[in-house]
């Protein structure tokens, strides 16, 4: 993993930013998730004729990132969010953070064990996401996000069929929580997936933050979870409305685009 943090860390400087002038398409897909951590800082990167964006398995957390997605509005055109997550919750432990509330990863393998545990809550939502979208990407005129079959047969060639196909759809584990204490993935939809039968209150626990500012706060996004799913469903209904893309012809009502992950 220390690799992947590395390569992250060059991708800007190293082939993006040269290529910047040519580039008219950039799809950025990795097996695991990224842009949180791995942290994957865009910002300063401007591709100034860039007509088709596509992301695979990229996270958001912060603001920035739809700053720097309506600074190419003027050329943007297609926008492909493949498996896309929302990190609305975050557990660091024996880890520094830095003040946007990043995990600051030594590649050299060492951990500062005198460290205190942190919780932190991102209010992220993709409703707002959405609505972000629909208001400030003036020339988008074709969105897709949703999940492809591609996370389910690694070590095969892609194709950009892999996106352009991609099913219109909220998923449930669209929003994860990013556990330090976890691996070696360090996101999980732990609390998102649970059975409806089983309380809240019994699963979120003091271990998880609850008591602390932030961890109620991710208790209370919980909480209001499945209203949540019909903020976000209305939100993608709203946009792909305003960018006169139909709805799939296979929808007979908005709840209908709720598609469970897998």
């Amino acid at each position: 993993m220390e690799e992947l943090h590395d390569f992250m860390a060059q991708l800007r400087p190293l082939w993006l930013e040269p290529a910047s002038s040519n580039l008219t398409t950039l799809v950025l897909y990795q097996s695991f998730y990224f842009g949180f951590s791995p942290k994957l800082d865009l910002r300063g990167l401007h591709i100034p004729n860039l007509r088709t964006l596509a992301l695979g398995n990229y996270v958001f957390t912060h603001d920035w990132q739809l700053d720097w997605l309506s600074s190419h509005s003027s050329s943007l055109q297609n926008l492909y969010l493949d498996d896309c997550l929302v990190v609305f919750y975050a557990l660091f432990y024996e880890t520094e953070v830095d003040s946007e509330g990043y995990p600051v990863i030594d590649t050299n393998g060492s951990n500062d064990t005198s460290r205190m545990d942190q919780y932190m809550f991102f209010d992220q939502t993709w409703s707002r996401i959405l609505g972000h979208f629909r208001t400030h990407l003036s020339s988008l005129r074709h969105f897709r996000m949703g999940k492809s079959t591609r996370w389910q047969r690694y070590n095969t060639p892609f194709h950009p069929s892999e996106y352009e196909n991609l099913e219109i759809g909220i998923f449930r584990d669209r929003y994860q929580m990013f556990n330090m204490g976890i691996g070696p993935c360090q996101y999980t939809d732990e609390f998102t997936s649970r059975s409806s039968r089983t309380p809240l209150e019994d699963v979120f626990t003091e271990e998880d933050g609850r008591g602390t500012a932030d961890g109620d706060r991710a208790y209370a996004f919980l909480e209001r979870f499945d209203e949540q799913g019909r903020e976000d469903t209305n939100a993608l209904v709203e946009l792909l409305n305003a960018i006169g893309q139909p709805l799939p012809e296979d929808i007979d009502r908005v709840g209908d685009l709720m598609l469970p992950g897998y």
